[in-house]
C-alpha cells in the first residue's frame, strides 16, 4: 500500500563488503500518490550525501504549487528517454540514464505528465546490475558512469549518454 522513493549511495567505507549501498527512502501512501505532482519538492527532502547516523523524521509534504511544464529540446537526452518510453517493449521495459546529473529533473518532468495510476507502475532509481532489473515492470533508471559498460553489454536496453 505504499510507493517508495529511494535514493541510494554507494557505501565506500573500507570496512564493508564491496558493492554495498546506503539508501534513504521517502514513503508515500498509494492513495496519496496521484496527488504528488511536483517531485522536485519531494526530492528536496532526500539526504544530499550518505549519512549513516542521520536523524530521520516524518515529513508533511505541501504539494500546492507546481512549476510549469518545460519544453524539451528534440535532440536532448530527455527527448531520447521520451522516445524510448514510446517504444519501451523493444528495450525490455528498461531505460537507463548514464550518470546521475540531470536524472532527477528528468524524472520530475515525466512524473508531472503521467496519470496517477501509471505512476505506481513505473520504477525509477539507480541501476547497479542489469541482471537484477525486473523486466515485468517499466523502469527508468540511472547508472553511475563506472557501471556504463555493464549496461552496454546487456543489449536491448535503451540508454542515454552524458
Amino acid at each position: 500500500g505504499f510507493y517508495l522513493f529511494i535514493k541510494s549511495f554507494p557505501d565506500n567505507d573500507t570496512g564493508v563488503r564491496k558493492g554495498r549501498v546506503l539508501s534513504h527512502t521517502l514513503i508515500v501512501d498509494l492513495k496519496d500518490l496521484a496527488s504528488v505532482i511536483n517531485l522536485d519538492k519531494l526530492f528536496a527532502h532526500f539526504l544530499l550525501k550518505p549519512e549513516k547516523e542521520a536523524e530521520l523524521d516524518p515529513i508533511v509534504f505541501d504539494n500546492v504549487s507546481s512549476d510549469p511544464t518545460q519544453i524539451i529540446n528534440d535532440n536532448s537526452r530527455e527527448a531520447a528517454v521520451i522516445n524510448a518510453m514510446l517504444d519501451h517493449s523493444s528495450y525490455h521495459n528498461i531505460i537507463v540514464w548514464i550518470g546521475e546529473e540531470g536524472y532527477l529533473p528528468l524524472v520530475s518532468q515525466i512524473w508531472s505528465q503521467i496519470d496517477g495510476n501509471l505512476k505506481a507502475k513505473i520504477k525509477f532509481g539507480v541501476g547497479f546490475n542489469p541482471q537484477k532489473v525486473d523486466t515485468q515492470n517499466f523502469s527508468i533508471l540511472y547508472a553511475f558512469e563506472e557501471y556504463e559498460n555493464k549496461w552496454k553489454r546487456q543489449g536491448a536496453v535503451a540508454y542515454t549518454y552524458r
